[in-house]
């Protein structure tokens, strides 16, 4: 518990609000459970004890919440303006002191004269009819730093946050500090942590008012116990240079010596300094067995152990700096006073937050993926320098126009869809859709994304998946070709197996080919008996040189001749000089681009030629996968014993 009381607490609000001068007692005497223990302060001026009947009975004490060396504090009741509050009253052994009484109203008078939302709020202070020095001020809720410190379980993660609260307290002190107040017992127990993010300098008890006449009271003994096992404690000590105040954990040594005439804005400078090193290890600057023991590390400027654990806390750099300047046993070896403190724990916080925006912009710019913030309007706010790279268009260009409006026709009503849903608060997870390019090709682009409806952003992250996209397709086709291959194969098998004659099945094997494969033309050719000539045995799809097919073609000359002779496939495409041996001008009518001749061998031994003719190239998978067909057409024509001969079928 702390000595000098202005801590104030959060305590709920008396079940029962006074609303008039006679409701303090009525709320006193109520048999509510929740009213017990309230009693009227008696708050009556001694100039205005004529009126202490209804004066005395504005504020209710209710229970006590800390105690001290110069008194108590009860949570309170202002029923004039219906509201908590805290009471400190005075102990009556302190004031009774030469210089106490003037010594507990300082406190209201220094903290009063400080406009800081850091610092707490005095609302009034007097002495009742019956002599009880009181000050009213500020109901804090929330808990102390000391506590704070205390109950934290993960020292990395919580530090930014510790030092935000360090910043508000620095902030304050600069506030006071400006307005000639010394606070003289800064720890971490004298901060309120509150709801919020609110920060509050407490306990102005020992405070100085620099150049203040009442320092002479500064020489007075003031009679506070000293609690031995206490390390927080506020305690006095009198030396031969005058008497100290302050807490010896985190006291300057000028102001443990009781050098009273050096104690300024630098001794609270080592007392920010001794919070910082408290949120960096975890304790104070001075530890020891006992206080005597404190006091005396204190008083010698003992700091080396507390610098060395600084050094080895793993803090950031510029805050340990700070606090070993802080913590200079010369007091002008120290920042200023608490504005210079300040201002360098702003500039690391802000030089925090700038150095992840511009690890944030450098990722943004240099990532290889497309980062975007966008707006559920539809348009972009910002792109890095993927998306103009990628898609040929200028930032200025990408933002001008809807989104929705680079997308593929065919893909637009799946994009707003998702958009919607991000809308809703669902993530887009690999979406893929189609940008297109300013030479009008169109990239896939896959997204996944994450809104903010109430900020009216999307923010995104896509790849160009075009090649894996291509890749996809390509197994995919193969695969289908694969399929159709195989289909046809085992079509072939059944039709050249079943009854009828041998023309028949062919006639049906090739209509086959041209329906599953999708060319142009098929054709059989078989060498007739003489051995000279090929003729046609069967053909599906479009005619290709009629009179060819009508007087056949001897084995010796063009293009299937060469096929018998080489006994090797042979692949023709558009432009080719080979397709010489053919009538150019009867292929291209027929919408032909290219051509596959098979020589048909059993043993090695010519039989024939099956050809089949495409619009477009024909795949490397179709020409490998037809070799089954081949030769089973091969073996077909080879026990059927049909053979051409003078274009006729036989």
């Amino acid at each position: 518990m702390e000595d000098k009381l202005t801590l104030s607490f959060t305590g709920s609000r008396p079940g029962r609000e006074p609303v008039g001068q006679d409701d303090a007692t009525a709320f006193h005497m109520s048999s509510g459970g929740a009213d017990a223990g309230w009693r009227p302060l008696d708050a009556a001026p001694r100039a205005a004890a004529s009126t202490a009947g209804q004066a005395g009975l504005r504020y209710l004490i209710g229970p006590e919440r800390g105690r001290g060396g110069m008194g108590v504090v009860y949570e309170g009741w202002d029923s004039h303006l219906q509201r908590s509050v805290a009471v400190k009253i005075m102990d009556p052994a302190q004031g009774s002191r030469a210089g106490g009484l003037t010594r507990f109203f300082r406190e209201a008078r220094i903290a009063g004269r400080l406009e800081h939302p850091g610092v707490v709020t005095i609302h009034e202070f007097d002495v009742t009819h019956d002599g009880a020095a009181f000050i009213v001020m500020q109901l804090l809720s929330g808990r102390t730093l000391k506590r704070v410190l205390a109950e934290r379980r993960d020292k990395a993660a919580d530090l930014p946050g510790l030092l935000t609260v360090f910043h508000d307290v620095c902030q304050a002190m600069a506030s006071a500090h400006g307005a000639g107040v010394i606070h003289r017992d800064l720890k971490p127990s004298n901060i309120m942590v509150g709801p919020f993010g609110v920060v509050t300098v407490m306990d102005w008890g020992v405070a100085k008012v620099l150049a203040d006449g009442d320092d002479c009271l500064e020489d007075m003994e003031m009679t506070v116990p000293v609690v031995r096992d206490a390390a927080e404690t506020t305690h006095s000590h009198s030396t031969m240079a005058g008497t100290v105040f302050g807490t010896p954990s985190y006291l300057a040594p000028e102001q443990a010596r009781g050098e009273v005439d050096r104690v300024d804005r630098r001794a609270d400078v080592f007392g920010l300094g001794s919070i910082l090193c408290e949120i960096l290890t975890g304790a104070a600057p001075f530890t020891g067995a006992d206080v005597d023991a404190r006091w005396r590390r204190a008083a010698a400027g003992d700091t080396v152990e507390a610098i060395e654990r600084m050094a080895s806390s793993g803090g950031p750099l510029p805050m340990v700096m700070l606090a070993q300047r802080c913590l200079a046993v010369d007091p002008a070896a120290r920042p200023a006073d608490a504005a210079e403190v300040a201002a360098a724990v702003t500039a690391y916080l802000e030089s925090g937050q700038r150095r992840a925006e511009e690890q944030l912009v450098r990722f943004f710019d240099l990532s290889v993926d497309l980062f975007c913030i966008a707006g559920l309007n539809g348009y972009f706010q910002r792109t890095n320098d993927n998306f103009p790279r990628l898609l040929g268009m200028t930032a200025d260009e990408l933002k001008a126009q809807r989104f929705v409006e680079l997308v593929h026709p065919d893909d637009r009503e799946r994009t707003l869809a998702e958009v919607s849903r991000l809308s809703r608060r669902e993530q887009t997870i690999e979406f893929v859709n189609r940008y297109r390019r300013t030479d009008g090709s169109y990239l896939w682009l896959e997204w996944n994304a994450q809104a903010v409806p109430e900020e009216g952003v999307i923010y995104a992250v896509g790849r160009d998946v075009s090649e894996r996209v291509a890749a996809a397709e390509i197994r995919g086709r193969l695969e289908r070709e694969r399929a159709t291959l195989s289909a046809f194969a085992a079509a072939a098998g059944l039709y050249l197996t079943a009854s009828g004659s041998l023309r028949e099945r062919l006639e049906h094997v090739v209509e086959e080919g041209v329906a599953q494969l999708g060319v142009v033309a098929m054709e059989v050719w078989g060498i007739d008996a003489s051995g000279r000539r090929l003729g046609l045995l069967a053909a599906a799809g479009s005619e290709v040189e009629p009179q060819r097919r009508r007087d056949g073609v001897a084995v010796d000359a063009g293009p299937l001749g060469g096929i018998v002779s080489d006994r090797q496939p042979r692949q023709l495409t558009a432009g080719m000089e080979a397709w010489s041996g053919f009538d150019i001008e009867s292929m291209a009518a027929a919408g032909i681009g290219s051509f596959v001749g098979y020589p048909l061998l059993v043993a090695d031994r010519p039989v024939g030629v099956l050809t089949v003719y495409a619009a477009g190239p024909v795949s490397e998978l179709l020409i490998a996968a037809m070799s089954a067909t081949v030769a089973s057409v091969a073996l077909a024509i080879s026990a059927g014993g049909d053979r051409g001969g003078d274009g006729q079928h036989e």
